[in-house]
Formats: structure tokens, C-alpha cells, sequence
């Protein structure tokens, strides 16, 4: 019974030892979180002294610039959680800009990582992984599209930026891609090891790290906005009725001048205002172009908010 205890103990002690984040700071909010979740997989698919293409290390960089932006968007930076994935962080940026400027950055030999060749015995063990040769070519030529299609998609989403999430159909329509494309990747589940298989599993993650950001990203922007129509709509209403005073006539009655003066120092400072409120608000909300008028019920867009910018320049 000792022995069998002294067993259990030690199982027990070397599980805790070799699970993922045993010892770490539990994460204090749900953005650390998520950057430790990303940090991890970039630690797993670049490890030290691992050979890869100048593309990957580059594609990585610029999606820890999205993980770097989520986790300085936390309110809990003083907590150790933070700390722990602030230094890993910088720690796997140091490593993947050492790969571009030294020989790291070199095509990657066929026996590479773990991250684009599962360990022999991991495959073999659970039998689900068939040799990449075993695929037939039907399959190659499919997943090989699949591949094709999610890169396609992820540079589309870099050209587009993180504004459109602001639109709840645009979000749920880039959730539904790529819930497809996983759907359809899930078919290949039983040719894991393969390389092709690899390489769009890892495109599909940066796909949907990229949504994922985009959400974040969306929705601290609105928090700190508000309602981007309402905004412009008060705007709008406000300068259509604000109108810089006629200038006294002559003769002048005594104290005119200054009080249009005033009038025309407070109409001003308005216009400045509003002025400044348009161009926040053209740097961060979505504003899509569209056909339609304000005045016809269409939301606002970017062509009517550049108009009354001009107008306000004039008028001022």
C-alpha cells in the first residue's frame, strides 16, 4: 500500500511539473488570457534554435503586433499574470527578429518542429494520422484549395483593417467563413502529420486570431465612441442651423460690434469643435460608402463627413 501511495505521489508531482502553465499566474481578466493563449502557440510553432521562412517569422511578428495591442488593452497591468506574459512576450518577438536577421530565417529543413512535423510516436500511437503519401490526389488538390482560400480570406482581412467589425453582419459573416473552412478542415483529421494539413490548420489560426482581434478591437472603439450615427447625426443637425452672424450695420449702435464679436467667437469656437469631433470620428469609425442620403434614411459615411469638414474649413 506505501509503495502504491509513493507512486500515486510522485505521478502526481510529475504531472503538475510538465502540465502547460502549472506554476503560472492565473490570468486576471480575459485579454491576458487570450495573449497567453497566442504566446504559447508561437512558442510551440517557432521554438529556439528552429529553422523557418522569412514569410512565417513575418506573418508571426505582425500578428503578436494584434496579441501585444490586446494585452496592453488590459486593466490588470500591474497583476503578475500580466507581467508573466508581458516578459514571454517580448521574449518570442526578440526570438522571431533574430530569426530574420540571422541565417533562422532560412527555408525550413523537412524535419523541422513539432509544429509542422508531429513527433513519430505522437502519430503512431493514436493512429489517426495517416502518411501524407497515403492521401489521394482528389484530397491533395482539395486541401491544397482550402489552403489557397484561407490565406485569400486572412489577407483580405489585413487589408480591411479592424474597423468593419464594427458591423455585426460584417463579424458574423467572417465567423461564418471561417467556422466553414474548419468544418471543412475537420475531414482531414486522420491525415493530421501531413504537411499541407499543417499548414492550413496554422493559416486557420491566424484567420481566426485575426477576427478574434478585430471583435476586440471593435468593441473597445465603440465603448469609448458611442454610437457613431448618433454622433454625426447631432452634429449634422447642429451645423445646419449654426450660422456665423451678420455683421452690425452702419451706423453702428453703441456695444453692436463687440456683441457680434462675441457671436461670432462662439459660433467659431462650435464649428472648431465639431470640426475636431468629425475627424475623430473618421479615424475610428466604420464608414462605409453608400449610395443613399442621410436625408433618404442611409446612415452617414465617410463622403458626407469629409463634406462638412470642407464646409466647416471654409466657414471658419
Amino acid at each position: 500500500m506505501i509503495r502504491v501511495r509513493t507512486i500515486a505521489v510522485a505521478l502526481l508531482a510529475a504531472f503538475l511539473v510538465l502540465s502547460p502553465g502549472a506554476g503560472g499566474a492565473e490570468p486576471a481578466d480575459g485579454r491576458i488570457r487570450a495573449a497567453l493563449d497566442d504566446i504559447a502557440r508561437y512558442e510551440q510553432q517557432f521554438p529556439a534554435g528552429a529553422r523557418e521562412r522569412a514569410a512565417n517569422v513575418k506573418r508571426a511578428i505582425r500578428l503578436l503586433g494584434l496579441t501585444r495591442e490586446r494585452l496592453d488593452g488590459s486593466p490588470n497591468r500591474a497583476d503578475e499574470s500580466w507581467l508573466e506574459a508581458d516578459g514571454r512576450l517580448n521574449a518570442l518577438l526578440d526570438r522571431l527578429n533574430g530569426m530574420l536577421a540571422g541565417e533562422d530565417s532560412q527555408p525550413p529543413s523537412p524535419q523541422h518542429s513539432s509544429a509542422t512535423a508531429p513527433p513519430a510516436s505522437a502519430t503512431s500511437a493514436s493512429g489517426a494520422s495517416a502518411p501524407a503519401a497515403e492521401m489521394i490526389s482528389q484530397d491533395r488538390v482539395r486541401i491544397g484549395k482550402l489552403l489557397r482560400d484561407i490565406r485569400s480570406s486572412t489577407e483580405t482581412l489585413e487589408s480591411n483593417g479592424p474597423k468593419p467589425f464594427q458591423d455585426p453582419g460584417y463579424a458574423s459573416g467572417r465567423e461564418a467563413i471561417a467556422e466553414r473552412y474548419r468544418q471543412t478542415l475537420e475531414r482531414y483529421a486522420g491525415f493530421a502529420g501531413d504537411p499541407d494539413v499543417v499548414a492550413a490548420t496554422e493559416a486557420l489560426r491566424d484567420h481566426e486570431t485575426l477576427i478574434r482581434a478585430g471583435k476586440e478591437n471593435a468593441a473597445a472603439v465603440l465603448a469609448s465612441i458611442g454610437d457613431p450615427q448618433a454622433a454625426l447625426a447631432a452634429i449634422f443637425a447642429r451645423q445646419s442651423t449654426l450660422r456665423p452672424p451678420p455683421p452690425p450695420a452702419f451706423p453702428y449702435v453703441e456695444g453692436s460690434v463687440d456683441a457680434w464679436i462675441r457671436d461670432i467667437a462662439r459660433v467659431r469656437k462650435v464649428m472648431v469643435e465639431d470640426h475636431g469631433n468629425l475627424q475623430a470620428l473618421a479615424d475610428s469609425a466604420w464608414l462605409p460608402l453608400n449610395r443613399g442620403t442621410p436625408e433618404s434614411g442611409a446612415p452617414y459615411d465617410a463622403q458626407d463627413v469629409g463634406m462638412l469638414q470642407g464646409a466647416l474649413v471654409r466657414e471658419v
